[in-house]
């Protein structure tokens, strides 16, 4: 009898933490921070010292050194750091336009009567923005015609070939929407409204869609080329983004679709291509990636799993997705337990690679300070344990148990 009540116990306390933690996590989405910056409870000092900037490599090799030790035990002090004044020009890529700012004439003459002569400038530099300059380019066609009237001899210069020969719109317009539309995340009412009101002439939304719409055929070579190159290529990554649709034929607006972002090619001639797909996903990303070799980085989506069962791709998967499934159990936990070892583990993966973006090194650089400095990275884990992890990440219903 007492075996059963205690069996009834511990399944009360299992549904009421994980009713807590289901609490917790609808609090934190209604009223908390959106940040995933995890802060350790159990180690509250690391909290002042705590900041965007790169550690002390002392510090980072005493806690690599110290991993096998207690961690509650071990508290990190990082050393303080003041960073120089640097003589670096702003934004060195863009031109100069040099503008002298003379003396005045009464100062250009010293009390003793001689004349001031030009020792130095004083230099300044300040960013300047130009507008952008819209204009109607008239295109006149040469109309020719034979003085003695003979027949068929009247002659037209042929029309500049266009992307859309029949639009009112140069191909800047077109890539100026295109770029707004896909990288700027800028909705065609916003931009409608921006002419409207910055320009002073209508340029309606649906036209705007219309026109984005109609450029996809004949700009089809073109983005057969960039795939090529991404196929061609041995390092790409994708990522699907949900999208809703209205008024599609044949699908609610309740239903989701999906808009894939493509990315990959060789050191510069890198590509990024989207494209919408609504059904069958397996089967496209499939498809897309026909004759890719080598390694994909992406997330653990069940859509690419029909790409992986070929040995031709290697899936490299990412840490931040990861990370995000253990972040919020972290947080909740009241011991030492899964979630807060691998938070540990990522907090230092992390560290590695602040280090690389703050000294903005190129990707060669990049890769080898992962090989010197993450790759060495361990946690005191069984191998069950990272079994789990691995686990947990492909299914977040592992990371509750």
């Amino acid at each position: 009898m007492n075996e059963l009540s205690l069996q009834r116990c511990e399944q009360f306390e299992k549904a009421y933490n994980q009713l807590l933690f289901q609490f917790k996590q609808l609090q934190r989405s209604l009223f908390g921070r959106r940040s995933e910056r995890y802060e350790d409870p159990d180690d509250p000092q690391g909290l002042l010292f705590e900041s965007s900037e790169a550690r002390d490599e002392s510090s980072l090799e005493e806690n690599d050194a110290d991993g096998d030790k207690d961690l509650d035990d071990v508290v990190s002090i990082a050393a303080h750091k003041r960073h120089k004044k640097t003589t670096k020009s702003f934004a060195e890529h863009l031109p100069r336009i040099e503008v002298v700012i003379p003396v005045s004439e009464q100062d250009k003459t010293c009390a003793s009567g001689c004349q001031k002569n030009l020792v130095d400038y004083e230099r300044h530099e300040r960013l300047n923005y130009i507008p952008p300059v819209y204009e109607v380019i008239v295109e006149l066609r040469e109309k020719v015609a034979c003085p003695k009237g003979c027949a068929d001899q009247i002659v037209i210069a042929p029309k500049p070939k266009h992307i859309l020969p029949k639009g009112k719109f140069t191909e800047s317009v077109l890539a100026h929407l295109i770029a707004s539309k896909l990288d700027d995340r800028q909705p065609f009412y916003h931009l409608e409204k921006q002419f409207e009101t910055r320009a002073g002439f209508s340029f309606p939304r649906q036209t705007m869609a219309r026109t984005v719409i109609d450029c996809a055929t004949p700009l089809q070579p073109l983005i057969n080329l960039l795939k090529d190159g991404v196929i061609g290529y041995d390092i790409g990554a994708l990522d699907a983004t949900s999208l809703q649709v209205l008024n599609e034929p044949g699908r609610p607006a309740s239903r989701k679709s999906y808009a894939y972002c493509f990315r990959g090619g060789p050191p510069g001639k890198e590509a990024i291509l989207y494209e919408y797909n609504a059904v069958d996903h397996k089967d496209f990303v499939n498809d897309w990636f026909a004759g890719f070799r080598g390694t994909l980085h992406c997330d653990a989506d069940p859509f690419f799993e029909l790409l992986f069962e070929q040995t031709a791709v290697n899936p490299n998967h990412c840490n931040a997705h990861a990370r995000r499934k253990f972040e919020p159990i972290a947080r909740a936990a009241q011991g030492d337990g899964l979630a807060k070892r691998a938070m540990q583990f990522y907090k230092k993966l992390y560290r590695v690679e602040r280090k690389a973006k703050e000294n903005q090194l190129t990707i060669k650089q990049r890769h080898n300070l992962r090989q010197e400095e993450s790759r060495p990275i361990r946690l005191p884990l069984s191998a069950g344990w990272m079994s789990t992890i691995r686990r947990c990440y492909l299914n977040p219903r592992w990371a509750r148990q």
